[in-house]
């Protein structure tokens, strides 16, 4: 509960409240300046939840998780004070990081599992492509920067 309360539910309700305010002025947020606040919010739920999940005795692996997560959500709010890096890529291709990372730290491997990721890594870039809501660029660095930063953190072991 603490998970997806903490890293959909209060987001997700964070900018309907910011959409109804006024402070984004649709759900796609095709705006560079208007992703601040989403991104902020999301950052704050997300460390919330990180910090309560602390408090039990989970798997290392969890918190690596979540801090490859928190990390490149960090990461992607910096680099959108200046670029619209895409931050849907960097979310499958983050999951797809963590995968290697855990099938590597554990001496598993899936092939399947890691195809059928990378093949939805690819519909995700192509779709913000033919959308136009990012250019070829944005889409290539936001999936480079949720793969390495989610891969380093789980392969790593870090966590804060």
């Amino acid at each position: 509960m603490i998970v997806a309360f903490s890293t959909l539910i209060f987001p997700l309700l964070n900018i309907l409240l910011l959409k109804w305010y006024g402070v984004v002025s649709s759900l796609s947020m095709p705006h560079r300046a208007e992703r601040h606040a989403p991104y902020i919010s999301t950052i704050f739920f997300f460390a919330l939840g990180y910090y309560m999940l602390r408090k039990g005795a989970l798997p290392d692996a969890i918190f690596s998780i979540l801090t490859g997560t928190l990390l490149t959500l960090a990461l992607i709010a910096v680099i959108n004070f200046k670029w619209k890096i895409s931050a849907h890529a960097a979310g499958i291709f983050g999951l797809v990081g963590v995968v290697i990372g855990l099938f590597q730290t554990h001496s598993y491997g899936n092939i399947t599992l890691l195809s059928l990721l990378v093949l939805v890594g690819g519909l995700v870039i192509s779709s913000r492509l033919v959308l136009n809501a990012h250019t070829p660029a944005e889409a290539y660095w936001g999936a480079g920067l949720g793969f390495v930063a989610s891969y380093l953190c789980v392969y790593l072991g870090i966590f804060i």
